[in-house]
């Protein structure tokens, strides 16, 4: 299983080519590989594409705020969403009581749940990442 931070989330939203290229290379290596997200990418990538929709300042930002609001959503649906579980919680509370760990709430309960399913964790911000013990780690943004 493989699941996609937010920024990779966006970047395929986007058709960013290194991560058209990781998504390929994955399902190739392994047909019936799992790409998913966390319930954390779910509520920021919602909740950002709904604050740049409502701040848009003239019609032609509303008008692209609201087709990347509804290509987003379109996105959202094709994809399993892992919910933070028991386990997902456990690993928050080892985290949290450690020294190091990722700076960000999002980044820090994103990585809970990867270690709770032991999935892969997809990102371009390896260095938010680096620090967490036993997180199995792909850089998308990097040519594959």
């Amino acid at each position: 299983m493989i699941i996609l931070d937010t920024d990779i989330f966006d970047h395929l939203i986007r058709e960013k080519a290194e991560v058209l290229l990781h998504r390929e290379a994955a399902m190739k290596a392994d047909p019936d590989v799992k790409i998913v997200l966390t319930m954390v990418t779910w509520c920021e990538a919602i909740r950002g594409r709904i604050d740049h929709f409502l701040k848009a300042e003239d019609a032609i930002g509303i008008q692209r705020a609201g087709d990347l609001l509804r290509r987003t959503l379109l996105q959202l649906d094709q994809f399993e969403v892992l919910l933070f579980d028991l386990e997902a919680v456990k690993k928050f509370g080892e985290l949290q009581a450690k020294k190091k760990k990722p700076k960000g709430r999002a980044d820090m309960l994103i990585a809970c749940i990867a270690l709770a399913t032991g999935a892969v964790l997809a990102t371009g911000n390896v260095k938010d990442y680096s620090m967490v013990a036993g997180l199995k780690i792909e850089d998308w943004l990097r040519s594959p």
